[in-house]
């Protein structure tokens, strides 16, 4: 093989290993969007008592929806209620665009001194970006 074969063949074995480099660079750019997250939500309850008052969601994936442990629930008081909740005080604030939080309560009255269970689904958006950690807080309103 002649000098210029081999320089030839370098070359081309330069190119490919290059070539392999900067995929390997834009599959770690594009998997650093997609990392997991580490979330905690804080539950609480007005007119209600709610247990339990923590949920470590734990770490998910962008695009993931998981699932909480399940929610107790207890009319403590003297009238039937029903339920409405929301969430709120997202740290980083920019988390509250990324996640959607939604639940298995379909409405129900519960009445008084009865206790009435739910999950809690969590959904973080595939596109989450410029955050590792995050944590907010839900209330679950009797009304």
């Amino acid at each position: 093989m002649s000098d210029a074969q081999r320089n030839r063949k370098y070359f081309i074995a330069f190119c490919a290993i290059t070539i392999l480099a900067f995929t390997a660079v834009a599959v770690a750019i594009v998997y650093n969007r997609t990392a997991t997250l580490n979330v905690t939500g804080t539950l609480y309850a007005v007119g209600i008592d709610v247990t339990p008052a923590n949920i470590s969601w734990g770490m998910i994936s962008p695009g993931q929806t998981i699932i909480s442990p399940i929610i107790t629930l207890t009319n403590t008081g003297n009238k039937p209620v029903t339920l409405t909740f929301n969430c709120s005080a997202f740290n980083p604030t920019i988390a509250e665009q990324y996640f959607t939080v939604t639940w298995t309560y379909l409405g129900q009255t519960i009445q008084p001194n009865t206790a009435f269970t739910l999950t809690f689904s969590l959904k973080v958006a595939y596109n989450t970006t410029g955050f590792m950690d995050f944590s907010y807080i839900t209330t679950v309103y009797a009304i």
